[in-house]
């Protein structure tokens, strides 16, 4: 079966409409810096306000400066690395992950590196 791109006009529409909702859902994505995420965080913990109270007046939504204040809690060191960043300790825990990895390949290739030696140990000495 030979599939083929949808020219009518009813598959342009369809495109048309999916295309503008895949538009309009990523400018409802809003990405903050680093500096406001940090402000909003120490209104609620230093300033005593509510989240929901400082949330409303930065009109950003409840449930996420909710999330960096936990996140800001759990690592106040480090807490919003950015999209694409690593926090210290996850970037160290990659490191040593992959260096294990690299580790146990290596001890297998010896083993059978060994076993294949001593194979052929055993044929030269019985001769």
């Amino acid at each position: 079966m030979i599939h083929r791109k949808n020219t009518t006009a009813e598959g342009s529409k369809w495109y048309n409409r999916v295309r503008s909702e895949y538009e309009r859902t990523r400018e409802m994505v809003k990405r903050y810096s680093l500096e406001f995420k940090t402000e909003a965080v120490k209104r609620v913990i230093e300033g005593g306000e509510s989240s929901a109270a400082v949330a409303r007046k930065l009109g950003i939504n409840t449930n996420s400066l909710r999330d960096w204040v936990k996140t800001y809690k759990e690592d106040s060191g480090q807490p919003f690395v950015g999209s694409g960043n690593l926090r210290d300790i996850d970037a160290e825990n990659r490191d040593l992950r992959k260096r294990l990895r690299d580790l146990e390949e290596e001890n297998e290739i010896l083993k059978k590196a060994t076993a294949i030696f001593a194979r052929g140990h055993k044929t030269f000495s019985g001769s």
